[in-house]
């Protein structure tokens, strides 16, 4: 029996109090005639380390009703993954993901494509993404399997003192995939500039960073970035701006870029490392990590939303106002909300994953790179309009890069995959969903 059969029986073990609880409901409805027939839908649960609520899971039929049904997730065990940030199904049910390799011997860096036949098996290598030498700032991947079955995955490439001393070289570049991530060929970059530094300066810095990628429902492919050069260009020096471009799928040429979050004036911005999705009424929701405009400046998590298709965004209102709407800040501002990650589930609820040290006793100075967080969701049922939560998924203050996906394909189709960095390693857990209302 595999791993993931025994973590689906292992519920039953667990839950006879509250079948007996459901079994006693039931008769109830049954005694008042109020007895409907209901759609069938997987009961099982998984087992919880975490004190979290039972749960089954979410009908994919929406309700005839204005408001969609409120759910609770239940986070299963803990298991062994692989890769970095993000975690994709292909359209066979597979999961891919990427990870850095380190070829010192060779002077190189590569991005290895990952596969998992299933969701809790270790992945292995069935591909080299790209390679780059071994002194560049290489990896921070994003990957996408379009409706076609096309794979695309974008990553940075920032390399100092090249091509001479004092310079540098910042680059989005991406590769796609036709057969599953065996093989991969390069598109043109989706941003590249050179920079000349006099010293280590902060407002000096002009990097592209993280990214992320997504196909609207009219097939357009999208690639979300942080750009610290347009805002350096229009007088803004340690700024960082939320940018995005589309493919042109005939010439692989992309588009003018478009500015998904800043903010207008002098107010600091540091926008970006975000994520997209679109409802079923077309609203791109997009969520991103960003800074209080007041001191100390700590990390929080806003969202923006474009209702076409991602051509004006809403965070600029009516006279130059800033209607960037904050999804969520510690009440602290000493302390610091990040990396966020948005997952759509049925009936257009949203749930934002992040990384937060509200609960240590002091803050990170994440300018370090070292962060001690734990990770929480929150969840909106009006299309990002109000969220509910935080709810804490890892309260073990070493977790980093959340990503949950809902499968949609396999024997796993409507469960969630949940991904995080846990400390040098990277976790999996799944996830199930269930109506409360």
């Amino acid at each position: 029996m595999t791993a993931d059969f025994d973590l689906r029986s292992n519920i039953k073990a667990m839950n006879l109090k509250q079948t007996f609880y459901a079994v006693f409901a039931a008769g109830l409805i049954l005694l008042s005639g109020c007895v409907k027939e209901d759609n069938k839908m997987k009961t099982d649960v998984i087992s919880s380390t975490n004190e979290k609520t039972a749960v089954t899971v979410l009908t994919e039929e929406k309700e005839k009703s204005d408001e969609p049904k409120k759910i609770s997730l239940q986070f299963g065990e803990l298991f062994q993954s692989d890769g970095a940030r993000g975690v994709y199904e292909r359209l066979d049910g597979a999961i891919i993901c990427t990870k850095v390799e380190k070829d010192e011997s060779a002077g190189v860096k590569r991005i290895v494509c990952l596969e998992s036949k299933n969701p809790n098996a270790r992945g292995s290598a069935i591909g080299t993404v790209a390679e780059e030498s071994y002194d560049a700032d290489f990896g921070d991947c994003s990957m996408l399997v379009s409706s076609d079955g096309l794979i695309y995955c974008s990553f940075r490439v920032n390399k100092y003192n090249y091509p001479s001393k004092g310079n540098s070289l910042h680059e989005i570049r991406i590769s796609v995939s036709s057969d599953g991530g065996k093989t991969w060929s390069s598109l043109p970059p989706v941003a590249s500039h050179t920079a000349h530094m006099t010293g280590y300066n902060e407002n000096e810095i002009r990097g592209l960073w993280s990214q992320y990628l997504f196909e609207t429902s009219e097939g357009e492919i999208q690639c979300y970035y942080d750009d610290e050069n347009v805002c350096w260009k229009a007088g803004h020096q340690g700024h960082q701006w939320w940018m995005m471009k589309t493919l042109d799928k005939q010439s692989n040429e992309w588009s003018e870029a478009v500015t998904v979050s800043r903010t207008i004036g002098n107010l600091i911005a540091r926008d970006g490392m975000g994520a997209v999705v679109e409802t079923s009424g077309g609203t791109l929701v997009a969520v991103f990590e960003s800074v209080r405009t007041t001191a100390p400046y700590r990390g929080c998590i806003r969202v923006v939303t474009s209702d076409d298709h991602g051509k004006t965004w809403s965070f600029s209102g009516k006279n130059g106002s800033d209607t960037r709407k904050i999804l969520y800040a510690p009440k602290d501002k000493n302390f610091s909300a990040l990396q966020p990650w948005i997952t759509l589930l049925p009936n257009d609820v949203l749930l934002c994953s992040f990384i937060t040290d509200e609960d240590n006793r002091t803050p990170d100075e994440v300018s370090t790179g070292s962060l001690h967080q734990s990770v929480k969701y929150m969840l909106s049922y009006d299309i990002g309009k109000t969220w509910e939560g935080p709810y804490t998924i890892d309260p073990d203050p070493v977790m980093k890069s959340p990503a949950i996906v809902y499968l949609k394909y396999g024997r796993f189709k409507g469960m969630l995959l949940y991904q995080a960095r846990y400390g040098t390693s990277t976790i999996r857990r799944f996830v199930e969903i269930t109506e409360t209302n």
